[in-house]
């Protein structure tokens, strides 16, 4: 099964925004990302992306010392969790451009809960992850990659990132 992750905006657009940033690091890390991507490329992640939030969590969790099992999510434990990346749904909700502490979770009129999470507090959780990037797993750059970008979209363009 596929996620999507998506920003309403291109690559041309996060680079000509990227001075909004105000962080050296995970700018010099964007714009190396968005190097390989055409002007023209939307922002956006599908291929294997549910399987991987699950290893992006479950990575972030072990270096917090937390316990992370993707079950925890149906059960509603996860929710418990002041982590923006760790406690969001894996299929649908938003990440906002704007700063707050905790994940919310919004009852909807169609009787489920809808996830929408910081993408400030994404943001600054995939810059601890990449502070541990020598003891990474294999292939887990690709994952964080799709992810980081998107939350540097969605922060540096003012613009909601998608979980479709």
């Amino acid at each position: 099964m596929g996620l999507g992750i998506s920003v309403d905006t291109s690559a041309y657009d996060v680079v000509a925004n990227i001075k909004y940033l105000e962080n050296p690091l995970a700018e010099r890390v964007a714009l190396w990302i968005l190097e390989s991507m055409e002007p023209s490329d939307s922002i956006n992640s599908l291929t294997q992306f549910y399987l991987g939030i699950h290893l992006l969590r479950a990575e972030y969790a072990s270096m917090k010392g937390l316990e992370y099992s993707p079950h925890d999510e149906v059960s509603g434990s996860v929710t418990n969790l002041n982590s923006h990346l760790i406690s969001h749904s894996d299929t649908s909700g938003w990440y906002l451009p704007d700063r707050f502490d905790d994940p919310i979770f919004a009852d909807s009129d169609a009787g489920y809960s809808v996830s929408i999470g910081s993408s400030y507090k994404l943001l600054d959780e995939m810059l601890e992850l990449l502070a541990v990037k020598d003891k990474w797993p294999q292939g887990f750059e690709q994952l964080w990659d799709a992810l980081f970008i998107a939350a540097v979209a969605s922060v540096v363009c003012n613009k909601p990132i998608r979980f479709h």
